[in-house]
């Protein structure tokens, strides 16, 4: 008896087959299609198209803008929460208001990599977010998920602020984590 494929299994298969090299153009489309319009994914399907356009030609499939921000929505609807990520990276350039609320929303919903954009922004412009929080905060989400990044980011936080004992101490919780990070801390 086989196992039955999750809907992640499912949708690799889908996006392997276009990757293949015995892959029609008939095919490619009708695979293209599938991903824009079914709902058994949860919206994997069609964050996996932006992502498409968000790499600039570089992706499987030829998304336009307003392709992106539909297929953005559609995962929305279909109560995928790293679609206010995608969000976020599709307003990035063109309304930058627009895209830190999306990203405030992510980093709301628990996704990893919005708190470590949030916390490298943060870092960069030197100051606090709207409700007082500094990057470090944003850093130490990301790693209460497990992030290595995060972790890092602490690290480089401390020593930068020159707090030695609190970056032993957040050596430490990386290395019970069972993440090793780069460096030692005396």
């Amino acid at each position: 008896m086989e196992n039955k494929l999750s809907q992640k299994e499912l949708l690799q298969r889908l996006i392997d087959g276009v990757k293949s090299p015995f892959c029609t153009t008939e095919k490619q489309k009708d695979i293209k299609k599938i991903l824009m319009t079914s709902s058994n994914f949860e919206g994997m399907n069609h964050l996996f198209l932006v992502s498409c356009y968000l790499s600039e030609g570089t992706g499987l499939f030829q998304v336009s803008e307003e392709e992106a921000f539909t297929q953005a929505e559609l995962a929305l609807k279909e109560k995928n929460p790293s679609a206010y990520y995608a969000f976020y990276e599709l307003y990035k350039m063109k309304d930058p208001h627009k895209a830190k609320a999306y990203l405030m929303i992510s980093c709301d919903t628990g996704y990893v990599k919005a708190y470590l954009t949030m916390a490298r922004l943060l870092e960069k412009a030197g100051s606090l977010s709207p409700d007082g929080i500094d990057a470090y905060h944003y850093y130490a989400l990301a790693a209460e998920e497990g992030s290595q990044e995060g972790y890092y980011g602490m690290l480089l936080l401390d020593q930068k602020n020159q707090d030695y004992g609190k970056a032993k101490n957040d050596y430490e919780k990386a290395r019970k984590a069972g993440i090793l990070l780069p460096g030692t801390v005396l």
